[in-house]
Formats: structure tokens, sequence, C-alpha cells
């Protein structure tokens, strides 16, 4: 679960409120673990499941950029 912390807060934007970095903490979190759920569910063992999910998710630089533009102040 810790290379999914990492992977998340990499992605939000450091000039956002607490309260905003947290909902979109949780968001993107929410998101990753339902596909890593979903791996875990076809026979892929947890660990693996989110590593899966997080490459699904897409690259560092191509979430930033969808995330910085939504959340730009």
């Amino acid at each position: 679960m810790n290379d999914l912390k990492a992977y998340v807060n990499s992605l939000i934007p450091a000039n956002l409120p607490k309260s905003k970095k947290e909902l979109l903490y949780d968001e993107i979190e929410s998101h990753i673990l339902d596909k890593a759920d979903f791996y875990e569910e076809i026979g892929y063992p947890r660990k693996e499941s989110i590593e899966k999910a997080i490459r699904d998710f897409g690259t560092d630089k191509e979430v930033k950029d969808s995330i910085f533009g939504e959340f730009e102040t």
C-alpha cells in the first residue's frame, strides 16, 4: 500500500488547500482500488493487482497534466 500512497500523493498539486487535497486523494485512491479489486477477483495477487491498477491509471505525467488542468488555482 505504500506504493499506492506514494503514487497518489505524487499526483496531487501542492498548491491545493488541504481539504481539496484530501478529497482528491480519496477519489484517486478509490478508482485505483476499485480496479485492483477487479484484478484480484480474476486471480491476481493483491500486490500485483494494485501495481496493474496503477499502470492502468496512467503515467504520472498524463495524470498530473489532467489533474493540474482541473485544479489550477
